[in-house]
């Protein structure tokens, strides 16, 4: 839930990483790319998707070009949302946490 909480605070200089252990397969066709048999996203942003999924962790702003800022991160907080990645939040003592 807290991860949830969190998409209206993501930034475009906000981290995000990885679900450690996330199996997940990924098929292209002329439509868009899929994620698994639940998650579709467009063509346009295959090579955003592939580099999320890639990373371990990295800044929002930090995916390929051929998205802008926003669309970075309306990118960023739908793999957040779908459970794909999860946002680096900041802890009590301000070093970030998973």
């Amino acid at each position: 839930m807290e991860q949830l909480r969190s998409l209206q605070d993501l930034t475009p200089e906000s981290e995000v990483a990885n679900r450690p252990y996330l199996a997940y397969s990924l098929h292209e066709d002329q439509a868009g790319i899929l994620h698994g048999n639940q998650i579709s996203f467009p063509r346009r942003v295959s090579a955003a998707v592939r580099c999320a999924l890639a990373t371990p962790r990295f800044r929002v702003d930090d995916l390929p070009v051929g998205l802008d800022s926003a669309g970075k991160l309306v990118l960023a907080r739908r793999l957040v949302r779908d459970g794909v990645l999860m946002a680096v939040l900041p802890s009590a003592n301000g070093a970030p946490q998973l």
